[in-house]
């Protein structure tokens, strides 16, 4: 049996506000016809994802996109086509422009714990859950960390206790995952340590990537490049991150876990 060709794909989460988000219908004619989706197309030959991006929602929906990040990658069998899904995230500031539906469709702001629109594509449900997942943490690995700022609904992410589920969320390392006698009941599981591809990761909501010196920044940065299909959040001290997090959300870091236990690195730990 001949593989399909990987059709390459961009889709944009385009924001309204801080938690407000854009969905959008298929129109008439094309497959899924009337389901919702994350705006977006193919990308057309010598095109770059950033400027099919750009295109599309000029296209389809009359703004400008002026910047965007690169977030979550996946690839996604339907039955008319195989496609390789690249998810950018574009904040308030980063787009202008009115919308106004250039392909018949409809269109409506949500947030991801009040998803009013659907049937929702199947290649969108799990971004939709990913984007529920907090980007800011504060705590430590020994006891567990709480969401900031603390006005947001709280969200406690808790070390792995066979004793102690369900929680919110658990995480567990990446050496006890792999354990034979590894189980849980839990259905958000997250995993913290160094993985090496998404294999090392399946079935994880997020990865947890402990951040101490220049070697781990060199392997994240691998594994970016590769496309990550669960949200990263960076585990390292408050001036770590606050010196890097603008460079690291650029390359599609989807948060932070700021561990209180550990000492500040020099400014310029990181090359």
């Amino acid at each position: 049996m001949t593989e399909r060709r990987l059709i390459e794909v961009v889709a944009g989460i385009l924001y309204r506000d801080q938690n407000t988000f854009l969905l959008s219908s298929r129109p008439e004619g094309k497959p899924y016809a009337g389901y919702w989706e994350f705006a977006g197309g193919k990308v057309e030959a010598g095109e770059t994802l950033f400027a099919a991006l750009q295109r599309e929602f000029k296209e389809e929906l009359s703004i400008q996109i002026h910047a965007a990040t690169p977030w979550l990658t996946r690839i996604h069998d339907y039955e008319h086509a195989r496609v390789h899904l690249h998810f950018f995230r574009i904040q308030p500031d980063q787009w202008s422009g009115t919308l106004s539906a250039q392909e018949n469709q409809q269109w409506c702001w949500q947030s991801s714990g009040q998803i009013t629109a659907g049937p929702l594509l199947p290649a969108n449900q799990s971004i939709i859950d990913a984007l529920a997942i907090p980007t800011y943490f504060q705590g430590t690995t020994a006891t567990g960390f709480n969401r900031l700022p603390a006005n947001l609904p709280p969200f406690r992410l808790l070390p792995f206790n066979r004793q102690a589920e369900p929680h919110q969320a658990i995480y567990i390392k990446l050496a006890d995952l792999s354990k034979p006698d590894f189980s849980t009941t839990t259905t958000d599981l997250w995993v913290m340590g160094h993985v090496n591809s998404n294999v090392d990761a399946a079935g994880a909501k997020a990865i947890i990537w402990p951040l101490y010196c220049s070697e781990d920044e060199k392997a994240l940065h691998h594994l970016l490049a590769q496309g990550s299909h669960v949200p990263i959040l960076i585990l390292a001290d408050a001036k770590t991150i606050q010196t890097n997090a603008a460079k690291w959300y650029a390359q599609g870091i989807h948060g932070f876990i700021e561990d209180q236990n550990l000492p500040d690195r020099p400014e310029k730990f990181i090359p």
